[in-house]
């Protein structure tokens, strides 16, 4: 695990990166990195970073870090079906929802909708879960240029029109900051939001 010592090296890897790729960093970026990834040994994610610069051909992510470290596609699969499970739980299918991981947004997205599969009978939960990691892996091999800023509750789909300055905030899932800036990248077409909401949910 990191600490405060290891920012410096961690930041100036990160940089340079950054310049291999052609890529710069907010502060608030940087941070997501940090915060995403202190909790793995400096010299783990020194490794990481130069396998990835030899191997990817855009600039890392937090969680290809993770996955240099921890695993391959198959265990993010199952841990990205575990975190869906658990908001299944959590939110239900009334409340938007919006996840630390975008892919978790297109595997539901290409199965149906939040509601669809929050309404998944325990008997046919292990199925669904296994037709959920095929579409996450192919997902991650072939990403879509875009991705979903959150997944439609129930009740915000019901919403339209004057009623739509009642939306409730989505319930963010997993990492909070990672995903409220899942979130703020997200496409408008489904569902972008101003900055300043992103840092207020954030903060809450």
């Amino acid at each position: 695990m990191m600490d405060e010592r290891d920012a410096m090296p961690f930041q100036e890897m990160i940089n340079a990166l950054g310049e291999v790729y052609g890529k710069t960093f907010s502060k608030f970026a940087m941070k997501l990195y940090w915060d995403t990834l202190k909790g793995y040994p400096l010299e783990s994610l020194l490794r990481a970073g130069a396998g990835l610069a030899k191997s990817s051909k855009w600039m890392p992510k937090p969680a290809d870090f993770v996955e240099a470290i921890d695993g391959g596609v198959g265990d993010r699969a199952t841990i990205a079906w575990n975190k869906v499970k658990q908001a299944i739980g959590s939110a239900g299918a009334y409340k938007s929802v919006c996840f630390d991981d975008p892919t978790i947004h297109h595997a539901v997205r290409s199965m149906g909708s939040w509601p669809e599969l929050c309404r998944t009978t325990e008997k046919e939960l292990p199925f669904v879960g296994k037709r959920f990691e095929a579409t996450y892996r192919a997902m991650v091999q072939n990403p879509p240029k875009d991705h979903p800023a959150k997944l439609i509750g129930i009740s915000e789909g019901e919403c339209s029109g004057r009623f739509e300055k009642h939306i409730s905030p989505p319930v963010l899932i997993g990492n909070k900051e990672e995903a409220a800036e899942v979130l703020r990248l997200g496409s408008a077409s489904a569902g972008g939001v101003q900055i300043s909401q992103v840092i207020k949910m954030i903060g809450e």
